[in-house]
């Protein structure tokens, strides 16, 4: 990890959901490497715990592992008040957890959209509500949503898990303009497709492609560039937690990996240069301490 980001980095806690694998995990590794205490939050507990310990033990920081089901909002005053009382001064949330339903629009329901939904996006925001009096009273207090590329490309697997995923870059921006008053900022990331726990298996999508066969394997080279896509979502992640690395309300795109969208189901790599990033309009972000070619 750079000098620059340690050097900035808050000394207050940080609450990750769907902690305990894939991203969520990686970004609790990340921010328990600088310094900072974590709690997991995970539907699955026993994991949340051990991933709690592991980090513990490896980085010597305050830890803390919790069961959480994010469906059901009436167990978020509970889980906050058990977090603060393993972790005082929370100035930091990561909203990781994230479910997907890859049926379609032929097999989508009420159950199956508000089951994405409710975790995916209704869970940050009711998330940010009740920690605000945490994020408030700590100088440097920032929230991080992952969102996807699915959020602005969409996929027709997906639709519940797209429309989540927009939801919430929509969240951010519209969090930015009340919490930045109170100097808390909220930022979003949204990787391209990335090895994690969540998506089981090659997908098909519902109808196949224009050829009648599924989406294509994943070879090799994809893998390589998935892992390297996981490590850069889990170093801006991290950045957008940092007190001055980021403006605020700004969707950080990661687009090393694999897209798989529109109906001939085409695999395309979309690289960007590395920890990089040219935003639109007069910001101009770059999280490495060197000028860059991105930057003319």
């Amino acid at each position: 990890m750079s000098a620059a980001i340690r050097g900035n980095t808050p000394a207050s806690a940080v609450v990750v959901t769907g902690g305990a694998s894939g991203i969520g995990e990686a970004c609790a590794a990340a921010l328990a490497a600088v310094n900072r205490p974590v709690a997991i939050w995970d539907i699955q507990e026993d994991k949340a715990r051990a991933v709690a310990a592991a980090l513990a033990e490896r980085y010597d920081v305050p830890t803390f592992g919790l069961g959480i089901d994010l469906r059901a909002p009436a167990g978020l005053g509970d889980a906050l008040a058990r977090t603060r009382a393993a972790l005082p001064a929370l100035g930091g949330m990561v909203h990781a957890a994230g479910v997907v339903d890859q049926s379609g629009i032929d097999g989508l329901t009420q159950a199956r959209w508000d089951a994405v939904l409710d975790v995916n996006l209704r869970a940050m925001a009711l998330l940010v509500q009740a920690m605000l009096p945490d994020l408030r009273a700590q100088p440097g207090a920032a929230v991080v949503g992952i969102a996807s590329i699915n959020a602005t490309l969409g996929n027709a697997l997906i639709p519940a898990y797209s429309a989540s995923k927009g939801g919430l870059l929509s969240l951010v921006r519209s969090l930015a303009d009340s919490l930045g008053r109170d100097g808390i900022r909220i930022n979003a990331v949204s990787p391209g497709q990335i090895h994690t726990p969540m998506p089981t298996g090659p997908p098909r999508h519902p109808r196949g492609d224009r050829a009648g066969g599924p989406f294509p394997s994943v070879g090799r080279g994809q893998l390589r560039h998935r892992h390297r896509a996981r490590r850069r979502r889990r170093q801006h992640s991290l950045a957008a937690l940092n007190r001055s690395a980021l403006p605020c309300g700004y969707r950080l795109p990661v687009r090393i990996g694999t897209a798989l969208s529109g109906a001939s189901a085409r695999a395309s790599y979309q690289p960007v240069r590395p920890a990089c990033i040219r935003a639109s309009g007069p910001w101009r972000v770059c999280l490495t301490a060197k000028r860059c070619s991105g930057h003319g």
